[in-house]
């Protein structure tokens, strides 16, 4: 079983976070998998600093209570959509929004 979720992007919104990523800031094209493991340098996919939360431009966070490895394609399946996917069969997280 796998649980997946979707988040809708728009144009000229940037997506940053998700901790220790070597890479661009902005994290749209992107798929990658959170989950700690040793590093081992710097050349490999490990990393020892992953945060599972995410914010946008326009003013919304994510962050994801989970310890299991999660996978996020943000803009990579569509490009109007940040999807996050893990083993089980719910994902635990709450969202944030800034309020002007």
């Amino acid at each position: 079983m796998y649980g997946i979720e979707t988040f809708v992007t728009y144009p000229g919104e940037a997506i940053y976070g998700f901790g220790e990523r070597f890479g661009p800031l902005n994290k749209m094209g992107q798929i990658f998998t959170l989950w700690h493991a040793d590093g081992m340098g710097n050349s490999s996919g490990r990393r020892y600093k992953n945060i599972p939360f995410f914010m946008s431009t326009r003013g919304y966070g994510v962050y994801i209570n989970e310890s299991k490895p999660i996978t996020f394609w943000v803009r990579t399946h569509e490009t109007c959509k940040i999807m996050m996917g893990i083993e089980g069969s719910s994902i635990d997280y709450f969202s944030f929004m800034v309020l002007h």
